[in-house]
């Protein structure tokens, strides 16, 4: 099946947080691009209704997108004994901490992040008084993203993932517990 995505997407293994209603769910995020992203839910939620999203992203704090949910289904879950949802969600709106973490995975360049930070500039920014500028409100700091090349074990298929992590260990050990045992990681580099 050809692929539909009309954006460059990168896996991931992000921890995030659906608002709906007064819940909060603590979910994870496996892939992110420029128009979308994929979650992984414990329960399901109704396509076609926008929800927030807060995501954890290390180095950079809390990125926060609006998303619509666009497709979800069931799934069997490899590390537990239930089942999940793994849901398809369309971007709405983005903060500039997402447009980094999509800068840092490789999904976008810096030309195209230059224009969506652009866009993205809200006019109703409050200023401070006495001329001084306001501080920025997003980290300069970028998160560590780490690209970790994996074999199947017995297996010829490879896999490259892309994860936010706080160090080299922590990185290897979100990979091994995403995969599985059946897995060996070869390589793990900053991105």
């Amino acid at each position: 099946m050809p692929e539909r995505r009309q954006t460059k997407r990168a896996p991931c293994r992000l921890r995030c947080r659906v608002a709906r209603g007064r819940d909060q769910l603590a979910s994870r995020i496996v892939d992110v691009s420029e128009g979308g992203l994929c979650l992984v839910l414990p329960v399901w939620l109704k396509p076609k209704q926008p929800f927030d999203i807060s995501i954890d992203v290390p180095g950079t704090g809390l990125s926060r997108v609006q998303v619509e949910i666009w497709h979800i289904r069931r799934e069997e879950s490899k590390n537990s004994k239930g089942r999940v949802w793994i849901a398809g969600a369309m971007i709405l709106s983005s903060d500039g901490a997402y447009t980094k973490l999509l800068n840092a995975t490789g999904v976008l360049s810096s030309d195209v992040e230059s224009e969506i930070e652009t866009t993205q500039t809200t006019p109703n920014t409050p200023k401070q008084s006495g001329g001084a500028k306001a501080p920025d409100p997003i980290d300069t700091v970028d998160p560590t993203i780490y690209r970790i090349r994996c074999k199947q074990t017995g297996g010829p298929r490879t896999r490259v993932l892309s994860l936010a992590a706080d160090s080299e260990a922590q990185a290897r050990s979100l990979a091994t517990e995403d995969l599985g045992s059946s897995w060996t990681v070869l390589d793990i580099r900053k991105a």
